[in-house]
């Protein structure tokens, strides 16, 4: 058996270690940081699909043709991930979002903005088709703004970003659920329905098993429930014991429930943009 005085040094060595890993981590946070983010949603929507070249259809924007080319519609969440205020004349080389390969940007637009002293402005970038820019007065920690660009292209096209800031050589770029955007893309159109129904099957899981476990726990209860409702011609034991069996399994399916409501975001962007950004709709 070990001495007191060997188990004594173990554990002064082990805290002095993560005194050291602490003490490095808030050294790290605390050095001031300038990050441009830049987050892309996920769900794109197509307004309008004319990439059948064989169509007599001609589609107009502004006075435009856009050509057999489909129109889609894709958000952008663009804020300050640092811990300082990022100012104009910080900017060496102006933040911008290229759509890449033959799109061509039709229109950019400003959703929502964390507060309107930042002066966001967002426009394509002139002698660019595909490119537009981000500018601002002042990026305090978690500033920013939701911006959408429209544009004419495959739906899937690429977005790249540029920009240099002081401490920031490129913008910092997020992707949420890096592995299923995919299949998300190909679900947008009934992810929000989908949503909605998780979230009411959640709640009637509750529900149900939470009235089960007043069954199993109060046995008059149970009693009148299986011998008005089910009509069940069992004995008083016989009752009770079927509702201990049960048990376990609705209070599991109630934990499900519980579970799904607490862990899994109304918003699947929540936790990683500003929650000022997040739109509601």
């Amino acid at each position: 058996m070990p001495s007191i005085d060997r188990i004594l040094g173990i554990v002064g060595v082990v805290l002095a270690v993560v005194g050291l890993v602490a003490a490095w981590y808030f050294y790290r946070a605390s050095l001031p940081t300038r990050i441009p983010t830049f987050l892309v949603d996920p769900v794109r929507a197509t307004l309008v699909d004319r990439s059948d070249s064989a169509s007599d259809i001609t589609i107009f924007y502004k006075g435009h043709p856009i050509g057999p080319r489909a129109v889609n519609v894709v958000r952008i969440y663009f804020w300050n991930g640092g811990n300082t205020p990022i100012m104009k004349t910080d900017v060496l080389q102006t933040l911008a979002v290229e759509v890449t390969g033959t799109s061509e940007i039709l229109d950019t637009k400003i959703l929502q903005v964390s507060r309107t002293l930042t002066g966001v402005a967002f426009s394509p970038q002139g002698g660019a088709p595909n490119s537009a820019a981000v500018t601002f007065d002042l990026l305090e920690p978690d500033d920013g703004a939701a911006l959408q660009i429209i544009y004419a292209g495959p739906r899937d096209a690429e977005l790249k970003f540029s920009g240099v800031t002081i401490g920031a050589a490129q913008p910092t770029i997020l992707s949420p659920n890096v592995p299923y955007q995919k299949i998300v893309r190909q679900l947008s159109p009934w992810l929000g329905m989908i949503a909605r129904f998780a979230g009411v099957l959640a709640y009637v899981f509750i529900f149900f098993a939470f009235a089960v476990q007043m069954i199993a726990m109060t046995p008059p209860a149970g009693r009148f429930v299986y011998r008005r409702i089910f009509r069940s011609q069992q004995t008083d034991d016989e009752i009770e014991e079927s509702a201990r069996r049960i048990l376990p399994y609705a209070m599991g399916v109630m934990m499900v429930g519980v579970a799904y409501l607490v862990l899994v975001p109304a918003n699947p962007l929540q936790g990683q943009v500003p929650a000022a950004l997040i739109l509601s709709s």
